[in-house]
């Protein structure tokens, strides 16, 4: 698909990028050039810059977001490639392996409002209702089944039942509306 025309009709993208995927789900291109990533819609139209060493898709019931990387460092974009967040983050969500029987299945947005961000040593919860960093830092999100020692809990992230997020700092825990 690389560089294809169209069948003898007109070619929907130049022929100029090193890769091309399609992205099925609303019809646009993935495309990198000098390794270097951005997206294209169907209609020819510059979604996302190609300017990105990275573009990750995440979605909670309401919204669409890019996380896009720059020089190691990570910001959001909306869907129609709005700047949110400025690339000046080490990383944007959390690995949820460990919190699996919480039955958290989003490590990028939380409880479907608030997307999680890390500097070098603080985490930060970006609400994506007040479209803003709430003014709070912790340590890390979540308590890990192994600080406690009992034999049927497990790690916990979110309190669905309540709403609420883990939050650590100076290894007290904390629960966040």
């Amino acid at each position: 698909m690389i560089g294809e025309s169209g069948v003898g009709k007109t070619e929907i993208l130049e022929t100029k990028y090193d890769n091309i995927k399609y992205i099925r789900e609303n019809q646009e291109f993935l495309v990198e050039s000098n390794k270097k990533k951005g997206i294209i819609t169907k209609d020819k139209k510059t979604k996302l810059q190609i300017t990105y060493d990275s573009i990750e898709k995440i979605e909670n019931k309401n919204n669409t977001f890019y996380i896009v990387s720059e020089n190691n460092l990570y910001g959001l974009l909306d869907e129609n490639g709005k700047r949110i967040l400025y690339s000046e983050y080490d990383k944007i969500g959390i690995d949820i392996k460990e919190y699996s029987q919480n039955l958290v299945t989003n490590g990028h947005i939380l409880r479907e409002n608030f997307i999680p961000l890390k500097t070098d040593t603080e985490w930060f919860l970006f609400d994506i209702e007040l479209g803003k960093v709430l003014d709070f830092s912790y340590d890390s999100f979540g308590c890990p089944k192994g600080k406690n020692n009992l034999s049927r809990t497990y790690g916990v992230l979110e309190v669905p039942s309540y709403n609420l997020i883990v939050g650590c700092k100076e290894n007290k825990y904390n629960l966040i509306d």
